[in-house]
């Protein structure tokens, strides 16, 4: 799988993604549909950038990026305040966002 389909932006009750060990070079923005998510999980993919647009995902509490292409992360990430487990490795990041001071 090269990437999700926009049409999946339709599936607002959304709570858990499992898209691990695709091809996926990019998450699409109607990500923000699904304010209802849990659990996204992203691991193993080709992922360049994630979409800025993590305010909208209020309930979300784990996110799994593990092995990508990743090499910085959207500031929106640190306003999803239930967050409680976040994987990161295997990436090119040189850095955080300053709003991850605002995760507890």
């Amino acid at each position: 799988l090269r990437a999700l389909p926009d049409s999946m932006g339709g599936m607002t009750a959304l709570e858990s993604l499992d898209a691990c060990n695709n091809y996926l070079r990019r998450i699409p923005t109607c990500l923000k549909k699904w304010t209802r998510m849990r659990r996204l999980l992203l691991t193993s993919n080709d992922l360049v950038s994630l979409p800025d647009v993590f305010n909208c995902l209020p309930e979300l509490t784990e996110l799994h990026l593990t092995s990508n292409l990743l090499q910085a992360l959207p500031d929106t990430l640190g306003s999803c305040s239930k967050l409680c487990q976040l994987r990161l490795g295997n990436n090119q990041l040189t850095r955080l966002p300053t709003t991850f001071g605002y995760l507890s």
